[in-house]
């Protein structure tokens, strides 16, 4: 195997570990509920309170990321991701869930500022959409395959046996990586004075700050309120929402994997307008029709709509950071989308509490709108600068 499709491999494999094993608690929080009583808000803390653990831990990773391979970092956090995955198969009340989720969500700080650094610093010009789509498309595999393998071994052998299995998971990844030999794949390291720093990196990044934040909102929302409303507004069971929301997740992975290809044709900004424009009808069809099957038709739009703009705007970090060292950018950019994910997280358990539980798709369409504002007026007429 070639060492650029190694790197590729590996880090596809984090991915597709990371996001699965965190996916599979949104999908049970309709079963848990039934034996640890929860509101919409207290889901809402619940969500907040993780992805702030997620962002506190992912901004001193990238602070000190040139001091320790990216590699091992990597594998720490698989491990302890594995463990508390396991965890969770034993919670007894929402105060162990909490610590659980906490954990978990330190254990994931390290993948997405490191793993897609890496993949920056080894692709550039046009392979950077093809490679960063690559990489995209495995995590939206791993969540699709927590859809899958949650709904399928909750009706067989309880939904404990989803933790523990993507605990394994998470584990088998970590020694992939190592057995690929990934740490062979970092770049050398430059030295301490060279090192970018926070403000010249935010500077680059900028403009990128309101749709990095709105997707990052985007996607807790769908994760974390989708499978309550089709349980709650709808009335289905877990085999039947899991396989419904898995079809979100199969489309997005789907688009994501031939963002290089679309991209070329269409270009970056015109292929992010129009998902927006996608996540927009979607959030309001849902809204504004009761039928099941408008839901449904919405979750395939947002599938196509969402995980298209996570591949185009890494690949306009890695062009606009000019080459330089890319973990603070990419700090910054999931500090963004986390802090996006919490606020309206918390945000939509509230009004869900109060409006019911297909409010948080309205917010969706409205901030989705605003970025589809932004994106019309700059995005699409972004272009990289060299580097000093």
């Amino acid at each position: 195997m070639r060492p650029g499709s190694r790197l590729l491999a590996a880090v596809g494999m984090y991915h597709l570990a990371n996001d699965g094993s965190l996916t599979v608690l949104p999908l049970l929080l309709p079963v848990i509920r039934a034996f640890v009583p929860m509101t919409y808000t207290q889901i809402g803390i619940l969500t907040a309170t993780g992805l702030i653990a997620t962002l506190l831990m992912q901004l001193a990773v990238c602070q000190f990321a040139h001091r320790f391979s990216a590699a091992k970092a990597l594998t720490l956090g698989m491990a302890v991701l594995a463990l508390f995955s396991v965890m969770m198969a034993f919670v007894t009340s929402y105060a162990s869930l909490l610590v659980f989720v906490i954990g978990m969500r330190l254990g994931a700080a390290a993948y997405h500022p490191l793993g897609v650094a890496l993949v920056a610093h080894r692709f550039s010009g046009e392979r950077i959409d093809m490679a960063m789509g690559v990489q995209s498309s495995a995590g939206d595999i791993g969540v699709f395959m927590a859809f899958v393998t949650t709904g399928l071994l909750g009706a067989l052998l309880g939904w404990q046996s989803a933790f523990v299995l993507w605990g394994a998971i998470c584990l088998a990844a970590a020694l992939t990586g190592l057995g690929l030999g990934i740490a062979s794949e970092e770049r050398p390291r430059v030295g301490l004075g060279s090192e970018p720093s926070w403000s010249w990196t935010f500077r680059r990044v900028a403009p990128l700050i309101v749709p990095l934040t709105i997707g990052g909102a985007g996607y807790n929302i769908i994760v974390n309120y989708a499978p309550l409303m089709f349980g709650d507004a709808y009335g289905l069971g877990i085999g039947e929402y899991t396989a419904i929301i898995a079809m979100w997740v199969g489309v997005g992975a789907v688009f994501t994997l031939v963002f290089g290809r679309i991209s070329t044709r269409f270009g970056r900004g015109r292929a992010i307008v129009t998902s927006y424009l996608l996540i927009i009808a979607a959030g309001f069809l849902v809204w504004f029709l009761t039928p099941l099957w408008a839901a449904v038709v919405a979750m395939l739009m947002l599938g196509a709509g969402l995980f298209m703009t996570y591949p185009a705007l890494f690949s306009y970090v890695t062009e606009l950071t000019g080459g330089k060292r890319s973990e603070k950018a990419f700090g910054i950019v999931f500090t963004a989308q986390l802090t996006g994910g919490f606020i309206l997280s918390y945000v939509c358990g509230v009004v869900s509490d109060i409006y019911g539980i297909k409010t948080p798709f309205l917010i969706l369409g409205i901030i989705a709108l605003a970025a589809l504002c932004f994106a019309s007026y700059y995005l699409a007429r972004l272009r990289p600068r060299p580097s000093p």
